[in-house]
């Protein structure tokens, strides 16, 4: 069966016209159109990737949808259960949209986690001082424009400017990690 990741390799039937595909390196959920209006909400259908005359749902973030709202899909996921709490979890990082709209209140946590990463795409997208690599001691020019001195880490923006920083400051804790959070940033020329 060919699916938007690949050939698929193996094939998990849950009804006509419900699958779960696998391929070499990735798989989701497929539904052709009649089947996913007879077992998801609009609120999943919506988010779901149209390919030909399926809906789509691919397994590391859209899959989940499905799990959550078809019994027959659940398996070790009764709504009772830590599984199911990890199902929801994982659904308010990356579809919280989709709890929200069902009425449902996303994990705090993973929430926030998810609001995080909206705020570094957004600073990405504008090409603002985001580290988007970082070199270790270890790495000598050409990858890194100069050698990276011990104690320090080199980082390139997502402007494509490069900068040396003391490598205990490089350890903090910090989700959105913009040079002006890092005092002992100097700039380095390309």
């Amino acid at each position: 069966m060919r699916t938007p990741w690949g050939n698929s390799q193996d094939r998990k039937s849950y009804g006509r016209g419900f699958n779960w595909v696998s391929t070499a390196s990735h798989g989701g959920f497929m539904l052709t159109v009649p089947a996913a209006y007879s077992s998801l909400t609009l609120a999943a259908i919506s988010r779901g990737e149209r390919w030909g005359k399926y809906i789509c749902f691919e397994e590391d973030c859209d899959a989940s949808m499905v799990i959550f709202e078809c019994v027959k899909t659940q398996g070790d996921f009764a709504p009772d259960s830590k599984a199911f709490d990890q199902l929801r979890k994982s659904l308010s990082y990356w579809r919280p949209d989709y709890l929200i709209e069902r009425g449902l209140t996303p994990d705090p946590e993973a929430y926030a986690k998810y609001l995080e990463g909206k705020e570094a795409d957004r600073i990405r997208d504008e090409h603002g001082p985001i580290v988007v690599a970082a070199w270790g001691d270890w790495a000598k020019a050409p990858m890194f424009p100069v050698d990276v001195p011990p104690g320090k880490v080199g980082v390139v923006l997502a402007n494509e400017k490069y900068f040396l920083l003391d490598s205990e400051d490089y350890k903090q804790n910090i989700v959105v990690k913009t040079i002006d959070k890092y005092p002992s940033a100097v700039a380095v020329e390309r």
